[in-house]
């Protein structure tokens, strides 16, 4: 019988970049310099004398408080230490440096105890809210480069066009998913945003994308993908969780089939003019869809369409100066003769100007096969 594998228990200390153990050792000492003096009652105590104890004294309390909570090797140097504390009072140091000690302040004494009492709470706080704190940081981090994996700034080109796109979370994880899948004679490409934000709505974000690229794999209509992708967030999620969404299919043909569930309006940019789409079906995870019905668009050498999160469209709003869809409008208009690299970064470089990000923000903006 193989023996089950002992899960090893980190320490806090371990946790701790060198910096913060630097640091860590610092406050050790800093609590702990004026130990030997403060107690002592001496005539002879000079500017010299009070540093040199002082400097013994937080050595000494370093040297334990380190050997209990990183490793026992250093007590017995603490120990050691601590003996020649009692000697250099008996006089192995000269006066000038170690003056003889007269009595004890009582009012001394008690401070050291306070002190070292506290020290016992400050221990027991670091070993454990602080080593929660470290983990909880730690996995925070491995969120973000999670999602990171998850949502990569999105360049992709084929017969069917070329798509360009890119999410920013507002945490350490967001719920915005942008991805395209390239079949050849045509491209499948979904914007969503789900419920909530952070890691929960992180981890249904990455359910949606495997969810749609399975669907995409499938061979199926446009409305039968964005069926598939309805019924496995209302199996998998809570009934509280949903997402609204663009699921577009683009033909190398130039046209296109667009289903939107609950989001944001898409803009069509054409030379000259612009309009609008609206979404037409509920988000998707709440109920079954009786019937979806795309719309479709045929776009042309210089035309462009635009899909983004409501993170833009309501950057501003707990301010009470909401950017809106208009105000979005009015920005990818302006940068209608860049790239769409360039448009795209002009256009969160601008919300991100108008106000501080609470949620998720991405943008997709797709021109057909004719325009390449």
């Amino acid at each position: 019988m193989s023996r089950r594998p002992q899960k090893h228990k980190e320490r806090f200390i371990d946790l701790l970049s060198q910096r913060a153990r630097v640091l860590l050792s610092i406050a050790l000492f800093l609590t702990f310099a004026p130990l030997l003096v403060v107690p002592i009652e001496s005539a002879g105590y000079t500017v010299v004398s009070v540093c040199f104890i002082s400097v013994v004294s937080g050595l000494i309390g370093t040297l334990y408080g380190l050997s209990f909570m990183w490793t026992l090797k250093l007590l017995p140097p603490a120990i050691a230490l601590h003996a020649l504390t009692f000697i250099g009072y008996g006089g192995l140091f000269p006066s000038w440096l170690w003056p003889p000690a007269t009595g004890f302040s009582l009012t001394g004494l008690a401070a050291v105890v306070s002190v070292a009492l506290a020290y016992v709470v400050f221990v027991l706080i670091l070993a454990g809210e602080g080593k929660t704190s470290v983990e909880r940081a730690a996995e925070l981090d491995i969120a973000s480069q999670m999602h990171a994996e998850l949502t990569p700034p999105l360049e992709m080109r084929g017969a069917w066009g070329r798509v360009v796109a890119t999410s920013e979370a507002s945490g350490s994880m967001g719920g915005d998913l942008i991805d395209a899948v390239d079949h050849g004679d045509h491209a499948d490409i979904v914007l969503a945003d789900v419920s909530g934000h952070g890691v929960r709505a992180g981890i249904v974000m990455a359910m949606l994308k495997a969810s749609f690229r399975r669907a995409s794999a499938s061979g199926g209509s446009l409305e039968s993908l964005v069926s598939e992708c309805n019924d496995a967030l209302i199996e998998l999620t809570t009934s509280n969780i949903f997402a609204t969404a663009w699921f577009v299919r683009a033909q190398s043909s130039g046209q296109c089939s667009l289903v939107g569930c609950g989001h944001p309006s898409a803009i069509v940019l054409s030379e000259g003019s612009v309009r609008t789409i609206g979404s037409q079906t509920m988000p998707i995870g709440i109920a079954p869809y009786e019937e979806l019905q795309a719309d479709y668009v045929d776009l042309g050498r210089t035309d462009r369409l635009v899909l983004f999160s409501d993170g833009l469209s309501e950057a501003g709003v707990e301010g009470g100066q909401m950017l809106g869809e208009d105000g979005v409008l009015e920005l990818v208009q302006k940068a209608r003769r860049k790239s769409m690299a360039e448009s795209i970064e002009d256009v969160m470089g601008s919300v991100a100007g108008h106000a501080v990000a609470t949620d998720d923000r991405s943008v997709l903006m797709f021109e057909s096969g004719a325009a390449s």
